[in-house]
């Protein structure tokens, strides 16, 4: 069997006419699989009596001094009697898992009390009177975005809303802390129904 390590015949292998893979083998029981629109490193194993294999990878994204090092950190685990092909999996589901709860968190970020009332508040502008319209902003801009806009409208509580609304109370201006409860209670609703 003839070994293949340069890249440039690595990159330029193609599958045979009438066949649909090729397995160039480039030493140590590592090879690379060749299909029509694929290449990747495959290593084969036997554990617990037992055939498997292994993807270390897709050439060129993976070279061949990488798939080696990746090649000996499989048989390291072989020889612990630890599946290569499960664990790999395995690191590829929690990768999967922090990559959405990073998703997750970057939405939840970004969908802020203040991001969320600007959509409410585009939403109705053309529902009120222009002057209606000035005084939520007002309202908004002076009262409720100072102590809440930039949480994440899924973090808020609803302490945290009383307690500032009590604020605004406590200096004598009720009818204020009343209506800016209102529009936070109207951006929540929004925010659920939306």
């Amino acid at each position: 069997m003839v070994y293949i390590t340069n890249p440039m015949k690595l990159k330029a292998l193609t599958v045979p006419d009438g066949q649909k893979q090729l397995r160039q083998p480039v030493g140590d029981g590592l090879y690379l699989l060749v299909r029509a629109t694929s290449k990747s490193w495959r290593w084969d194993y036997r554990l617990a009596g037992k055939r498997d294999t292994v993807s270390l990878g897709s050439f060129p994204a993976v070279s061949l001094k990488q798939a080696k090092v990746l090649l000996a950190d499989a048989k390291a685990l072989q020889k612990r009697g630890i599946n290569p092909r499960a664990d790999a999996q395995r690191i590829k589901a929690e990768n999967i898992a922090k990559e959405r709860a990073a998703k997750a968190q970057q939405i939840d970020d970004a969908n802020t009390f203040k991001a969320i009332s600007m959509l409410w508040l585009n939403k109705c502008e053309s529902e009120w009177a222009h002057s209606h319209y000035l005084k939520q902003v007002s309202r908004l801009q002076k009262h409720v975005l100072p102590a809440i806009g930039d949480m994440s409208i899924k973090k808020i509580k609803r302490k945290q809303v009383i307690d500032f609304l009590l604020l605004i109370a406590g200096t004598g201006k009720h009818e204020t802390a009343a209506r800016c409860g209102l529009i936070v209670t109207s951006v929540f609703d929004y925010a659920l129904n939306a």
